[in-house]
C-alpha cells in the first residue's frame, strides 16, 4: 500500500511539471533540461518512482522502519513538488 501512495505522489508531480515550463522556474541547468524534454522527464520520474518502489518492497521484509521512512520521504517530496509546480 505505501508503494502505491509513494508513486501516486510521484505521479501528481510529474503531471504537473510538465504543465510548466522548465527554462523560467528550474535554476539547475542539469533539471531545466530534463524538464525541457517531455519524454527524458517522464523516463526519469520512471526511474526514480521504480526506485523508491523497490526499496519500499525489498526493505519492509528485513527493516519495517526503513522501508516506512523511505515510503514518507518519497511521498513527501512527491506531493511537496506537486504543489510548488502548481
Amino acid at each position: 500500500m505505501a508503494a502505491l501512495i509513494v508513486a501516486a505522489a510521484q505521479l501528481a508531480d510529474l503531471v504537473t511539471g510538465l504543465n510548466m515550463p522548465a527554462h523560467i522556474y528550474e535554476r539547475n541547468p542539469i533539471a531545466a533540461e530534463i524538464l525541457a524534454s517531455p519524454l527524458l522527464s517522464i523516463g526519469v520520474k520512471a526511474a526514480e518512482t521504480l526506485l523508491l518502489v523497490s526499496i519500499i518492497v525489498i526493505a519492509r521484509r528485513k527493516s519495517p522502519g526503513i522501508a516506512l521512512f523511505v515510503a514518507i520521504c518519497g511521498t513527501a517530496a512527491g506531493v511537496l513538488g506537486a504543489v510548488n509546480n502548481v
